[in-house]
């Protein structure tokens, strides 16, 4: 992470609120979901591993639909694997 999040302000830019990590490109038209990626996508590593084959998500709902279409689980066996 090359910015500091204490002291963060964000601004609209072309219409846009973007990330200010100068490794990462992504932009939102909406100011709570560029804080929402910023908290849990672009400063903090994926916490969430796929029981299977350990691949790291940053989401739980995500490695659920990971195991549904790649492992092939159904909806119930793949939120079983998780929890």
């Amino acid at each position: 992470m090359n910015f500091d999040k204490s002291r963060l302000v964000l601004r609209k830019t072309d219409g846009f609120f973007i990330c200010p990590n100068s490794n990462c490109r992504r932009k939102y038209q909406v100011k709570y979901s560029l804080i929402r990626h910023i908290r849990n996508e672009c400063t903090i590593k994926r916490r969430y591993p796929c029981p299977i084959c350990h691949k790291k998500f940053t989401y739980g709902f995500i490695v659920i639909r990971h195991l549904q279409h790649v492992h092939k689980l159904s909806p119930m066996e793949a939120y079983k694997q998780i929890h």
